[in-house]
């Protein structure tokens, strides 16, 4: 069982709670005394998640492709799940995991941590197909930092 994140590579199964929910708050506890006794619970752990493509484009304010763009996705639970740069020419395709809402941040992380600029994030929701996006890189500072 998964009780802590988003599902990850490592660990591809959704955050899960007896009898079956994703929120704390209307699981049910399973209490052991410490004495002999027999009790069945059928525990049905969920499938693993299914992945789903993000792609698209991101570029610089003045127009050229994303030269050292870097991708960055944050899950719903306020996790980095994912750094990976975009190609010299803007593009960029991830792999992550349905059922799971993220935040894609697109930096350009400059020479030095003073120039850094960003896109505004894109709000991916918790959804099952592919999504194609399209990024502009026009905000001062690295979006990260401004959570």
């Amino acid at each position: 069982m998964n009780l802590t994140h988003a599902p990850t590579r490592q660990i591809p199964y959704p955050r899960w709670f007896f009898p079956g929910t994703e929120t704390p708050s209307t699981a049910a506890s399973i209490e052991f005394t410490g004495r002999a006794e027999s009790r069945i619970v059928d525990l049905i752990l969920p499938e693993s998640a299914k992945e789903r493509v993000l792609e698209g484009f991101v570029s610089m304010a003045d127009g050229p492709p994303g030269r050292l763009i870097q991708m960055f996705l944050v899950d719903s639970f306020g996790a980095l799940v994912l750094g990976e740069r975009a190609d010299p020419y803007g593009h960029f395709s991830l792999r992550v995991f349905a059922g799971v809402a993220y935040k894609l941040h697109a930096i350009w992380l400059g020479r030095a941590s003073t120039e850094a600029i960003s896109a505004f994030p894109a709000d991916i929701p918790a959804g099952s197909g592919s999504m194609t996006l399209r990024l502009i890189v026009d905000q001062p500072g690295s979006s990260l930092h401004k959570r």
